[in-house]
């Protein structure tokens, strides 16, 4: 699919459903809970929309590299848990 706002960079369509049911595949494997990591944005797909699906979906824990990516998601009004575990 052509997306005229891409420009010269990569562009993929990723579906809240695809991401939902990747975790949910994750969790049923391992039996355990799971982290969801939304570092880079969500890996270029946006936390601001990823954290809050995955939030809606009972994700506990979030997590993220950089301070930065913390405080993005708090000021994006995300109150959950979430680890950073990188600092530069």
């Amino acid at each position: 699919m052509f997306n005229p706002h891409a420009g010269d960079r990569a562009w993929a369509q990723v579906s809240g459903e695809a991401i939902l049911g990747n975790y949910d595949t994750l969790r049923a494997i391992s039996g355990v809970d799971a982290m969801a990591v939304v570092k880079a944005d969500a890996y270029g797909h946006g936390a601001d929309v990823v954290a809050p699906l995955l939030r809606s979906h009972g994700v506990t824990w979030l997590g993220v590299a950089l301070p930065s990516e913390a405080m993005a998601l708090r000021a994006a009004g995300d109150t959950g848990k979430l680890l950073c575990w990188l600092s530069t």
